[in-house]
């Protein structure tokens, strides 16, 4: 971090204009959370480098930062038009037996190749 509380390398950082999150139940019974950004990145260093940040906070209790690589495995990268694209992944809150019985707030950032960091986006898995 820098003087001005910023953080980041050179260039111009990630833009989140949109994100989406509902729950999805695994073969095992468990819970997670299917979730996409869709973003705009002047530089367009997204996708070659870049991370997702996953915050979550479970019934009042705030998790570390998951940071998910843009790497076609932890993290799907899609391109789009106009200059949007899209990064699909799948955060797993730990211990979710029935998701209607907690409350689940999620906060998403993008992280560029040059490590600047995007707008924080909050949002609820429905």
């Amino acid at each position: 971090m820098d003087d001005t509380g910023m953080s980041g390398g050179e260039g111009y950082p990630p833009i989140i204009e949109n994100a989406s999150a509902t729950w999805a139940e695994d073969q095992d019974g468990g819970w997670y959370i299917e979730a996409s950004i869709t973003y705009t990145d002047q530089d367009d260093d997204v996708r070659d480098g870049g991370m997702v940040g996953v915050t979550l906070v479970v019934d009042d209790e705030t998790y570390a930062t998951e940071w998910l690589a843009i790497d076609g495995v932890s993290a799907i990268h899609e391109d789009g038009e106009d200059g949007f694209h899209e990064v699909r992944f799948n955060p797993q809150p730990p211990g979710v037996t029935d998701p209607g019985a907690i409350n689940v707030q999620t906060t998403l950032v993008l992280k560029d190749a040059q490590t600047n960091r995007s707008n924080e986006y909050p949002i609820t898995p429905n």
